[in-house]
């Protein structure tokens, strides 16, 4: 039954690619990449970078989605996947859009300048701002643990090595 989660997670992020990225190009979000430079167009002796398209991690979000998505309805509809916590689902499921969303409002701010991208400094987002954002995103995690750990400390359980599973998230 997992493998069903997989598959439609896998089918929407390859169908959304190859939708996805043209698009993007037509629409004009593109990037530089830095990492190929084009030889044999070197205008003056500087290397050309080739465009390409930016917000490509949208298909990854969205396959994510659908897989987590269909792994709830397996345990919803056809309780399957028992062992699986709805709330460790759905609190992933809040942080993989959170770092989408961090990633869209970098890529739309612009990650560098179009002009010169090595002697302009950066216009978007900051590298500290983008390192520490998805930790803001993962508070949702956070907030589940402590949620359970408090719970175990209430019914006079440890907090560490328990070996009764918390009926509400599964955790140990």
């Amino acid at each position: 039954m997992i493998l069903a989660s997989f598959g439609a997670s896998l089918l929407v992020t390859i169908v959304a690619v190859i939708l996805l990225i043209p698009r993007l190009h037509r629409a004009g979000i593109t990037g530089k990449d830095m990492n190929k430079p084009r030889r044999n167009k070197i205008p003056r002796g500087r290397p050309v970078y080739p465009e390409i398209p930016e917000m490509g991690g949208l298909a990854i979000v969205a396959g994510t989605g659908v897989g987590i998505s269909v792994a709830l309805a397996m345990m919803s509809f056809f309780h399957v996947l028992a062992d699986a916590s709805t709330v460790l689902l759905l609190a992933a499921l809040a942080v993989i859009l959170l770092t989408g969303l961090i990633g869209i409002i970098d890529d739309l701010l612009g990650g560098c300048s179009k002009s010169n991208p090595v002697t302009t400094p950066p216009e978007g987002m900051r590298q500290l701002v983008k390192a520490f954002s998805p930790s803001v995103a993962a508070l949702s995690l956070v907030a589940v643990r402590d949620r359970h750990r408090l719970r175990s400390r209430l019914s006079g359980g440890s907090t560490s090595g328990s070996s009764t599973p918390c009926s509400w998230c599964r955790l140990g």
